[in-house]
């Protein structure tokens, strides 16, 4: 699986800026909202914002941590060697776990408060 996850990271490394980027913009208009919006006007662009955040630092981080993967241990390497590379592949094996629960909250969090905004806002 941290195998495939880094061929996906490597093609993806083209939306690294982007996400920067994105997220930038989303943490600035965050920040103008809870600070200068004085009606509701402004407002309504905060769950947008959170969200596009989210989904933003989700890709960046999932493009930079799994961009490079220790390679699985062979047999020619000594048994230090060996159970280094296991630890660290297992560690990337956690965190792959962890980067897949967030990504199924974020899922969960966009569905709902998409739906909240849908319904406060587009009638």
């Amino acid at each position: 699986m941290i195998d495939k996850f880094q061929r996906i990271a490597q093609s993806m490394q083209i939306l690294r800026l982007p996400a920067i980027l994105v997220g930038s913009i989303c943490l600035v208009s965050i920040a103008i909202i809870l600070v200068g919006a004085r009606s509701e006007e402004f407002e309504r662009f905060m769950t947008p914002s959170l969200i596009g955040f989210v989904w933003a630092a989700t890709a960046y981080s999932f493009i930079v941590t799994f961009r490079t993967v220790p390679e699985k241990a062979d047999k020619s390497q000594k048994l230090i060697a060996r159970l280094k590379q296991r630890i660290s592949r297992g560690w990337y094996w956690f965190i792959a776990v962890v980067l897949l629960g967030t990504t199924v909250a974020a899922l969960i969090l966009t569905g709902r408060l998409m739906s909240i905004w849908l319904k406060d806002y587009v009638n």
